[in-house]
């Protein structure tokens, strides 16, 4: 008996006709793309099937050198112990892009913004595709509730475009200018971590975090953005009342996830 294809053995409508165009048959295809994945199917066969858009914006993305302005972040969530993104996926993404990596370190771009969409790991705070697809990211950017769905036409922008080109400028602000309610430095000789907390008037709140190496003279790189829930001023200071460390899945070449760092500096408007 031959083996069973995932792709064709789970009760998946082909593709034809479902592409980014429509919010309900995108979202469906993307999900019947990620259980595919997760069941074991190829996954350039699954994507290439369900969604065609995901390999052409990354190839775009390679092109315009945009994964040079993501660090590196581990699959491994802090929070659950478990990988969030497969083996096989990490490996077709980072292909695609022609980045070089070793699992489970790899590009935070592809991880976080890609990848994401096709995690079907649950954790404490959710699937991590809702970040993107439910809207609070955007919210708190003050965009529309669908910028980030990765099928919003928006001429010939990627998603990694519109993320980094709405995420990587908050990095520079400072609390009380350009909208951030929040700003912890955590750093020591070799790395600096840096937190902002952006508030939107209506109270919706996004959490940007990138890493920069100081002697290096590079620019600070992002790492991951994602929705908070609450972002109340008790909140606002627990955020900087623990030990500095590197947070958020943050990969850095030498230093063990979550390490200690030596200084820190926190401000809140």
């Amino acid at each position: 008996m031959q083996p069973t294809d995932p792709l064709s053995s789970l009760d998946i409508a082909a593709a034809e006709g479902v592409g980014p165009t429509g919010h309900g048959a995108s979202l469906d295809a993307l999900l019947r793309a990620s259980v595919a994945i997760a069941s074991g199917a190829d996954p350039a066969a699954a994507t290439a099937h369900f969604t065609p858009w995901l390999a052409a914006q990354v190839a775009a993305d390679a092109d315009a050198g945009r994964f040079a302005l993501w660090g590196e972040s581990t699959v491994i969530d802090e929070h659950s112990g478990t990988a969030v993104v497969g083996r096989p996926l990490f490996d077709l993404l980072h292909e695609l892009a022609g980045v070089r990596a070793v699992w489970p370190v790899g590009n935070a771009g592809l991880l976080h913004v890609y990848g994401y969409l096709f995690s079907e790991e649950k954790t404490p705070f959710g699937y991590k595709r809702e970040r993107w697809m439910g809207g609070g990211v955007a919210a708190a950017l003050d965009l529309p509730s669908e910028h980030f769905s990765p099928w919003t036409v928006h001429g010939t922008e990627t998603l990694l475009q519109r993320v980094t080109d709405a995420a990587l400028p908050r990095l520079g602000a400072e609390p009380g200018h350009a909208g951030p309610a929040a700003s912890v430095d955590e750093w020591d000789a070799a790395v600096l971590a840096r937190t902002r907390v952006v508030v939107a008037a209506d109270g919706s709140a996004a959490l940007v975090y990138g890493v920069r190496w100081p002697d290096s003279g590079a620019p600070m790189r992002l790492v991951t953005i994602f929705p908070v829930e609450a972002a109340s001023a008790e909140w606002l200071r627990a955020l900087g009342s623990g030990p500095p460390r590197l947070r958020y899945n943050v990969a850095v070449a030498g230093r063990e996830p979550g390490a200690a760092l030596r200084h820190t500096r926190f401000a809140v408007r």
